[in-house]
């Protein structure tokens, strides 16, 4: 079951403009993978299983580490190189061009998304709320992204308690999704942080975090999208 609420959108100025946020979002982490995976019936053991999936995600990493792609019936892994070569005798430089990892889920997984039963409540007022997104690239706000340069968000319950992983910053395109890497500024009204090396498109912020010692994630998602030439 997903919960989900309705919010006002304060970054346009129709009067009936809202957008949907997740309510209650449940997090699982390795622990439960492996609890679920090792329950009642299961001939694994944890150790076991554990071993299995740190070495799964090991090989990968080892793919990449060599220039490699990979895929199976689970996710596909695709490297892009991204920046402009200036003729055909350019190479790469590290200065003017980056590597892209793009994780692509596949279809069954996809597809799991179409069986989430969705439950609307009502919104709760300590969901992060993205008020106003100012980028100093730029010198604009509500409307583009400068890669590798200043981001301000202003709005409420924003903080971001940064032990946990899972949450943060993100950028969000097309289904693929880039985590702030440093947050400068951490605080229930600001975070400002410095944008990744994001490739052209059209970008969604989304803040998650949870109350302080909360265990459950809260997704605050900006209600329009931003720009990166």
């Amino acid at each position: 079951m997903m919960n989900y609420a309705l919010y006002e959108n304060k970054l346009t100025e129709e009067p009936d403009d809202f957008i949907a946020r997740m309510v209650d979002a449940a997090i699982k982490n390795r622990d439960n993978l492996v609890s679920d995976i090792t329950g009642p019936g299961s001939i694994l053991k944890d150790t076991e299983c554990n071993a299995v999936i740190s070495d799964y995600w090991k090989k990968i990493f080892d793919y990449v580490a060599q220039g490699a792609l990979y895929r199976d019936d689970h996710i596909g892994v695709r490297i892009d190189i991204v920046g402009v070569f200036m003729g055909e005798d350019d190479r790469f430089d590290p200065e003017r061009h980056q590597l892209k990892l793009s994780i692509i889920p596949s279809n069954e997984l996809k597809n799991a998304l179409a069986g989430i039963p969705m439950k609307k409540v009502k919104p709760e007022r300590a969901q992060p709320e993205i008020d106003q997104v100012y980028d100093w690239g730029s010198n604009t706000t509500n409307q583009v992204l400068t890669p590798n340069d200043t981001l301000e968000i202003k709005g409420d319950n924003l903080k971001v308690y940064e032990e946990e992983s899972e949450q943060g910053v993100y950028f969000i395109n097309n289904g693929t999704e880039v985590k702030a890497a440093v947050i400068r500024t951490n605080e229930p009204m600001t975070l400002s942080l410095r944008v990744p090396p994001l490739e052209s498109g059209d970008y969604r912020i989304e803040v998650r975090n949870t109350t302080r010692f909360g265990k459950t994630m809260r997704i605050g998602i900006s209600a329009k999208s931003f720009t990166v030439a």
